[in-house]
């Protein structure tokens, strides 16, 4: 292998993701904020009504509903970003989520781990501070938050 391909193949990727443009600190925050906000909005009501109405009926078929409507909102809160490595804020802010080492959008099971660390939201929000490319969620899933840049045809 030449040197030229040998550059080609190792060095000019890595100079490519470090010429990325960086996103700042106060835009990866508010795409924390944004994201809970929406979620929040968007979910708690529905499960509260759920919940709140159910209350009364001791039914174990009721508790088992329950506790399926609370996995279900986790689940769906675990895999806000997994279209496309993009939730709704992500979108707004046109940032996106990908691998760190593919440079290409996040899969789902990528997604689904960076956001096992959801109950962690206020370290992971000091961390966001420290690093707005990567929390703590991303270091477990080989993950980053990057600019998006859409796809050249």
């Amino acid at each position: 292998m030449s040197r030229k391909n040998l550059y080609n193949k190792i060095v000019s990727p890595g100079l490519n993701q470090m010429n990325r443009a960086s996103i700042g600190k106060s835009k990866r925050l508010a795409s924390m904020l944004i994201d809970n906000t929406i979620l929040s909005f968007l979910l708690v009501p529905p499960l509260s009504i759920f919940l709140r109405t159910t209350d009364n009926q001791l039914n174990e078929g009721i508790q088992n509903d329950k506790i399926i409507a609370i996995a279900l909102f986790m689940i769906v809160y675990m895999l806000k970003d997994s279209f496309r490595g993009r939730s709704a804020a992500k979108r707004i802010l046109n940032l996106q989520i990908v691998d760190i080492k593919t440079g290409k959008s996040a899969n789902i099971i990528q997604c689904f781990t960076r956001n096992l660390t959801t109950p962690l939201w206020m370290i992971e929000v000091i961390v966001a501070w420290i690093n707005p490319e990567r929390r703590i969620g991303d270091y477990l899933a080989g993950t980053r938050t990057t600019l998006f840049e859409k796809p050249t045809i």
